[in-house]
């Protein structure tokens, strides 16, 4: 298959997927309204962020059964598994009665669905990177990585394009009647495509070329849940920890800071999506940027992942500081910065791990860890920056980003000095 063809085929996937989860998360304060009628104030700007990272918990699951597809059947057949699960439970959202109609039942309905959400989208960032990257040449690793983990971002902006039409076109009440459904439903015809565009796809020729070694040595067979938590267990910390400051940043730039600028008195509703959209933009393009930079010479694309690691420690407190300044120019630097510092980890970090994996369980071991990090610390990440801000102290949150930073940045150098098995 055409090699432009596998990229557009894989990252529509990852597209559709940011679409999603942006959508719920940029809708959660109509959501709120409409699934936890009985709060109000702080409690029940907490319990949003909760409805919106409960899901999380589905992930380590949804990468365990599905990263085991990928690694045994076909690492196609994974991802397509997760494209139309996906689009079901997104879809099935988009038809959900609200509180007023069957009470508690509606929020019950409605977590269960974000469970099945998030159990489907837990291999698509690292499933569809890895199909990539078996797909190119060595040296092509960091340059189609880019282009997977960008992508994300061009999902977030068609998600935001399509709710600023929505709040331009329609009142609130509108939206809380029945507006609120549109981008839900919008997602059947967008996961279908998509799926079908999937179904299509040849192997990866690295997992073709794998399966037909490995039927001579039994080289194929993966590791059961408990034998990862029983034997394999502190190297799962350790990959675990690679994706944590990157998870931190990636929901902290999709949810929290948006949520932020629609809160602030500085900007009206319409301001603050635009100039999400345009920094959704910017992460996009210096994402392949760095990508191109590594794509020759991996020494630049370790050294790029660990200054912006470094970076993130010793700015944190100035860019939370920025963040929470009040002043239009502060906010707007605050977000440049961690935006240039998050496409460098987004285009660096599985590229420069990716070879120090064995190759019949890096699928669902790489997985693991991205979706243990996810439901640990990215999902939760709105949750907690608010917590820590609201009932700690206000700089609490920098702290806590520079601290997790430099948790990750420990467990790449081990990882990057130890070749990590996770096999028998």
């Amino acid at each position: 298959m055409d090699r432009k063809k596998i990229i557009f085929t894989t990252i529509l996937g990852n597209i559709f997927e940011a679409y999603d989860l942006l959508v719920f998360g940029l809708m959660i304060n109509y959501l709120k309204i409409l699934f936890l009628p009985d709060y109000e104030g702080i409690t029940l700007s907490l319990l949003g962020f909760l409805l919106f990272s409960v899901g999380y918990a589905a992930r380590p699951v949804g990468a365990y059964f599905l990263g085991k597809i990928g690694d045994e059947q076909s690492r196609k057949k994974s991802i397509t598994y997760s494209i139309l699960l996906l689009t079901i439970s997104t879809f099935c959202i988009g038809l959900l009665p609200t509180y007023s109609s069957i009470g508690i039942f509606s929020t019950i309905i409605l977590t269960i669905l974000r469970l099945i959400q998030h159990f489907s989208v837990s291999i698509e960032l690292i499933g569809g990177s890895l199909f990539l990257i078996e797909s190119f040449p060595e040296n092509q690793r960091y340059l189609v990585n880019s282009f997977m983990f960008s992508s994300s971002y061009i999902g977030a902006i068609l998600g935001l394009v399509v709710i600023l039409i929505i709040n331009y076109m329609l009142d609130s009440t509108a939206i809380l009647n029945w507006g609120w459904r549109i981008p839900f439903l919008l997602s059947l015809p967008l996961g279908l495509i998509t799926a079908y565009l999937r179904i299509k796809l040849s192997e990866s020729p690295q997992f073709i070329k794998f399966k037909k070694n490995s039927l001579s040595n039994n080289k194929d067979k993966t590791l059961s849940m408990k034998e990862i938590l029983s034997n394999k267990k502190i190297d799962l910390v350790y990959v675990t920890g690679i994706f944590v400051s990157f998870s931190i940043s990636l929901y902290i730039s999709l949810i929290y800071i948006p949520n932020i600028l629609q809160a602030s008195s500085l900007f009206a509703n319409s301001q603050a999506y635009i100039i999400t959209i345009t920094n959704y933009f910017m992460i996009f393009i210096f994402t392949v940027i760095f990508g191109y930079l590594a794509k020759n010479n991996n020494n630049i694309g370790t050294k790029i992942l660990k200054f912006s690691l470094v970076s993130t420690i010793w700015l944190a407190v100035p860019i939370y500081l920025l963040l929470n300044s009040m002043n239009i120019t502060g906010m707007l630097l605050a977000q440049i910065i961690s935006s240039i510092l998050l496409s460098m980890q987004a285009s660096t970090t599985l590229a420069t791990i990716v070879n120090n994996f064995e190759f019949n369980t890096k699928y669902s071991f790489l997985n693991l860890g991205l979706n243990f990090s996810m439901a640990i610390f990215g999902g939760s990440a709105p949750f907690v920056i608010a917590y820590l801000s609201q009932i700690i102290h206000p700089l609490a949150p920098a702290f806590y980003i520079a601290i997790t930073a430099l948790f990750t940045l420990g467990c790449i150098k081990k990882t990057l000095n130890n070749k990590i098995t996770c096999s028998y």
